[in-house]
């Protein structure tokens, strides 16, 4: 963990800042029903998605059960 950076920001921003073929980034976007719990509020769960596909580095992205994401993230969500 010596060399970790945490971030609480746009999540886009610091996609768009650190993305690199070394780079692990873990995702924790706000989920249903608690936008006001959180400061950058509501995701596009579409954007991240695409956003995800076009990664150069590995990512770990927590989400609660919902069909609809599910769905979403199934043909991004396998171990390359």
């Amino acid at each position: 963990m010596k060399d970790t950076i945490f971030h609480s920001m746009d999540w886009k921003a610091v996609v768009n800042k650190y993305d690199s073929p070394c780079t692990l980034f873990y995702l924790d976007p706000p989920y249903e029903d608690s936008q006001k719990l959180y400061v950058h509020g509501v995701i596009d769960m579409v954007d991240l998605h695409n956003t995800l596909k076009q990664l150069k580095g590995q990512w770990v992205l927590s989400l609660n059960y919902n069909p609809d994401l599910t769905e979403l993230f199934n043909d991004i969500g396998k171990t390359k």
